[in-house]
Formats: structure tokens, C-alpha cells, sequence
């Protein structure tokens, strides 16, 4: 029951204080409405301008971003190359290395062959 008239009195104190604030409100002299209606208007304009600055730093940076973006591309494609490149002349380093041990091991042989039939 405490809590119940508890809040009896909260919501008469707030209703009386809504009527109050709203007395004192409509009761302001005219002057004061077109100050702060000079302020809102201020405020726009400032809010306005500070838009149009925000939109041009926004086309700024997608265009620096559509530029890294290429950039990135272009240098992902010459990483490729290169590593294709690099992948190819390995391949062609260990053909030569095969090539010269073959030629290597067939005179050795050759000569490791001759050797035999000359003893003989």
C-alpha cells in the first residue's frame, strides 16, 4: 500500500509540474522565439555546409579508394607474372642440371667403359 500512494504522489507532482512548465512556456515574450528560431537557423546552415564538406571528403575518398583498388590489381597481376616467371626458370635451371648430369654420367661412362676393354 506505501508504494501505491508513493506513486500517487510522484505522478500528482509531475502532472503539476508539467502544468507549470507549460504556463512558463507559452508565458515567454515572443522575442526570446525568434532568437532561438534565429539559432535553429544558424545551426542549419552550419549543419548544411558542414554536409556539403563531408559529401565532398566521401567523393575524395572513393575516388583514392577506386585508385588503390586498381593499384592493388595491378600489382596482385605483376606479383603473378613474377611467380610464374621465377617457376618457369626453375623448372629450366633444373632441366639444365639434368641435362649436364646426364652428360656427365654418359662420358664417365664412356670413359670408365673404355678403360675395360683397353685392359683387355
Amino acid at each position: 500500500m506505501p508504494l501505491r500512494n508513493l506513486t500517487k504522489v510522484l505522478a500528482s507532482w509531475l502532472l503539476l509540474l508539467g502544468l507549470l512548465l507549460s504556463t512558463y512556456t507559452s508565458a515567454a515574450p515572443a522575442s526570446s522565439g525568434i532568437v532561438i528560431n534565429q539559432q535553429l537557423h544558424q545551426q542549419i546552415q552550419q549543419n548544411t555546409a558542414r554536409l556539403a564538406q563531408l559529401e565532398q571528403a566521401n567523393q575524395n575518398a572513393l575516388a583514392r579508394n577506386q585508385e588503390l583498388q586498381l593499384m592493388n590489381d595491378n600489382l596482385t597481376v605483376q606479383v603473378q607474372v613474377l611467380q610464374s616467371e621465377r617457376s618457369a626458370q626453375m623448372f629450366l635451371y633444373g632441366a639444365v642440371t639434368l641435362a649436364v648430369g646426364a652428360f656427365i654420367g654418359f662420358i664417365l661412362a664412356n670413359y670408365i667403359l673404355s678403360k675395360r676393354t683397353r685392359r683387355w
